[in-house]
């Protein structure tokens, strides 16, 4: 275990390796948890952040920096985290008896421990018929075992990968909720999905998961998912649509990398402005007839004569409040 300050991207960062040993709390989407953590030749420490899905028993490698709590004194705030197989003997019995393997509790998990020692999760892995010389195990439990321990490894291999993409722990067991054992397949086949299907996920990520393993920037799906964040990021800005050839609806030079911005046109509209979302029109002389007092129906750049005036441009004036005459 580092001392604050050691190693690290910087100045503050303390890095902690050790066992996961019991959570004191943990909330129920696991996006924030308070775990105690044993590292090997130190004493227990406490750790708080994203580590609610991690299993009891489990390795990890904490980054953080420490933080003294008025009420709980020292603490490890951690930014980030490498999860790794336990490495003793009591990390395997706690992580395989934690209810993480389906057909594994804390009876079995022992006398599993007890029969193969350090080379338990590689029986498992790879000669899971093994586990039928462990007493009480027969032929439908070690089915059971064998058919959770497959979801669990796809888990892992997801969550290790959208956490190199920034994608929080929270927000990984959101993705394996939505897509259930078909996550790991959308990940790498419709990474543009997680941007449309999931809050949280934005292009900008989907768009760099589809680029690392090498998809068409001319991808259909592509093109869908971009189109979708522009009409999303608009309707937050308050436009009801996007006329076709709007400058706000043409791709960002983030989404075309290697190719050179357009160049800036005088004549383009402002995000934001009028006529950002509706096509410019000439001006028209005011008229008189059907307007109220003191309200110009003259078109500006942007309104539609045919609509009526722009209520942005021309506000309707207040109208004076009429006084009750008392009854005689």
């Amino acid at each position: 275990m580092n001392p604050p300050g050691a190693g690290g991207h910087g100045a503050s960062e303390a890095v902690v390796e050790g066992e996961l040993v019991a959570f004191t709390f943990r909330a129920d989407d696991g996006a924030f948890a308070v775990a105690r953590i044993r590292p090997e030749r130190a004493h227990e420490i406490v750790a708080v952040g994203a580590l609610g899905h991690v299993q009891e028993g489990q390795h990890l490698t904490l980054h953080g920096r420490w933080v003294e709590h008025p009420s709980f004194g020292r603490q490890l705030k951690v930014s980030r985290f490498l999860v790794e197989d336990p490495r003793t003997l009591r990390g395997l019995r706690r992580y395989l008896g934690s209810g993480s393997v389906k057909g594994l509790g804390p009876t079995f998990a022992r006398r599993v421990v007890e029969h193969f020692g350090h080379d338990t999760l590689r029986v498992i892995e790879e000669e899971p018929q093994r586990l039928r010389e462990v007493p009480g195990i027969g032929k439908k439990r070690v089915a059971t075992i064998v058919a959770n321990w497959e979801r669990d490894r796809a888990n892992r291999e997801l969550q290790a990968m959208l956490r190199g993409y920034g994608v929080g722990q929270a927000l990984t067991a959101r993705v394996v909720d939505r897509y259930g054992q078909e996550a790991l397949s959308v990940v790498t086949r419709e990474p543009w999905r997680l941007a449309r299907d999931l809050r949280g996920v934005g292009f900008r990520t989907a768009d760099a998961i589809a680029r690392d393993q090498g998809m068409p920037l001319d991808d259909p799906g592509r093109a869908e998912a971009a189109a979708v964040h522009l009409l999303r990021e608009a309707e937050g800005q308050g436009h009801c649509f996007l006329p076709a050839g709007s400058s706000s609806g043409a791709p960002r030079p983030s989404m075309c990398p290697g190719r050179p911005p357009p160049p800036p046109s005088a004549a383009s509209p402002s995000p934001g402005s009028c006529t950002a979302t509706r096509p410019a029109t000439p001006r028209t002389p005011p008229s008189t007839s059907g307007s109220s007092p003191g309200r110009s129906t003259a078109s500006r750049p942007g309104c539609w004569p045919w609509l009526g005036p722009c209520r942005r441009h021309h506000p309707r004036p207040s109208r004076p409040r009429r006084r009750r005459s008392a009854s005689p």
